[in-house]
């Protein structure tokens, strides 16, 4: 990875500096998708999974999972296991029964020194029920 800034300074021989930062960066965890958007109409069931896969040379196991509101959202965490790696799957759920928005957190708090926790924002819109349906 290589990333060029440009710091801007007082000093009137040169009011520009190029700098430049490079390394190399391990994957860590995998969590796809990284956000969740539940989009739909008031009483339909609206849920997403999202997975969260630690990279073989950085297991990890997630310890605690918390909602930063909760009120809107239901969330469960399960873990499987394939081929001796871990994955975890975390789905959130529409608990929001009338339209409007709303958003929310989730982090997930984990053993590992190289991400003790993992956020995954949450995005609730809730329209009107469709016109002739029933909830």
């Amino acid at each position: 990875m290589s990333k060029k800034i440009h710091v801007y300074t007082n000093d009137p021989k040169r009011p520009v500096l190029e700098l430049s930062v490079s390394g190399s960066v391990k994957k860590v965890v995998t969590v796809t998708p990284q956000n969740v958007r539940l989009y739909g109409t008031a009483g339909a069931q609206l849920q997403q999974t999202v997975s969260v896969v630690p990279e073989k040379d950085f297991p990890f196991k997630i310890l605690k999972t918390t909602a930063r509101d909760g009120r809107n959202i239901r969330y469960r965490l399960k873990e499987e296991r394939n081929d001796s790696r871990v994955t975890y799957l975390l789905t959130v759920e529409n608990r929001k029964a009338d339209q409007g928005r709303y958003t929310d957190r989730i982090e997930l708090t984990t053993d590992s020194r190289h991400v003790p926790r993992i956020l995954i924002n949450v995005h609730g819109r809730i329209g009107a029920p469709k016109p002739g349906t029933r909830n």
